[in-house]
């Protein structure tokens, strides 16, 4: 989405509707939506600072979610909406290291919490910690994540 859209940046309702048809067409069954990871071969230079040295291992996935929580927050809000509207939508958040889980769940908190002030029905969605299978090996089994994901990370 984040490609199709550029220079630009998807709004709060372009993230609505994706997740919205991709929710409502998997319905019953569960949908585990992972968030933004723009690095590597999706390199986004508008929104990655061109003096990113590299794009591959630097600022990408959570670690530059949480450089932008204007990004972050927008999507994050879309989500919510979408999971609460539908019930069967999961965020997956990608490489989500134990000393990000915390930072990450308070964001993911604060916004669901500003979407009930604005009067959005916005139940907990599952969080899910994405983590490449060395990382999963040494993996605390906190009760920050609703569940695990194992596999590549690029």
């Amino acid at each position: 989405m984040f490609l199709t859209v550029a220079p630009n940046l998807p709004t709060e309702e372009d993230h609505v509707e994706a997740y919205r048809r991709i929710a409502r067409s998997a319905a019953p069954n569960p949908v585990v939506i992972r968030t933004l990871d723009l690095g590597g071969e999706k390199y986004f230079h508008k929104v990655l600072e061109a003096g990113e040295s590299n794009p591959v291992l630097g600022l990408r996935a959570v670690r530059f979610c949480l450089s932008r929580p204007d990004i972050f927050r927008t999507q994050l809000r879309g989500l919510l909406r979408v999971a609460a509207e539908i019930g069967n939508v999961s965020i997956l958040v990608p490489w989500f290291r134990a000393r990000r889980v915390a930072a990450g769940r308070a964001l993911v908190d604060d916004v669901r919490e500003e979407l009930i002030r604005e009067g959005v029905r916005a139940p907990k969605a599952p969080l899910g910690d994405g983590r490449d299978p060395l990382a999963a090996l040494v993996a605390s089994t906190g009760a920050e994540s609703d569940f695990l994901s194992i596999g590549p990370t690029t």
